[in-house]
């Protein structure tokens, strides 16, 4: 795995706004919820921070293991980063944004996901062949 393809991917993400973060339960359905923010931490590693819905949350709860992926359509690059995540904290709080049935149901806390990356593929979608990141991209 390139260290700077993980530069590159938060650089990305900075510039379409946005990354894809799928998770799946104990039982192997999966989700895929929506990031704003993402950057990079220790070499290896990646943060992902956002106001996560509680499926998402759920989720990590009982199986680590994501997919994250940042893709600029218009020039049809990005990654699909998989790894594991190591680390869930909270970074806000919500103190009665919404009346009690509303808080059932919308995220109240904004996490940040610290995730081991273990494989970086590029995404596209013309041909590709799901092998690990060979190129630089420029972001």
């Amino acid at each position: 795995m390139k260290t700077n393809a993980l530069d590159h991917a938060a650089a990305l993400c900075r510039q379409t706004g946005f990354a894809l973060l799928s998770t799946a339960d104990a039982r192997g359905t999966p989700h895929l919820g929506v990031a704003a923010k993402l950057g990079a931490a220790a070499p290896g590693k990646l943060t992902v921070s956002e106001w996560f819905c509680p499926g998402t949350i759920e989720n990590l709860k009982s199986s680590p293991r994501v997919a994250l992926t940042v893709w600029d359509k218009d020039a049809d690059r990005g990654y699909q980063m998989l790894g594991t995540v190591e680390r869930m904290r909270d970074v806000g709080v919500l103190d009665g944004y919404a009346g009690i049935e509303e808080r059932q149901r919308l995220p109240q806390v904004e996490k940040e996901l610290t995730i081991k990356i273990e494989k970086i593929l590029l995404f596209k979608k013309g041909p590709h062949t799901d092998s690990e990141e060979q190129e630089t991209m420029s972001a």
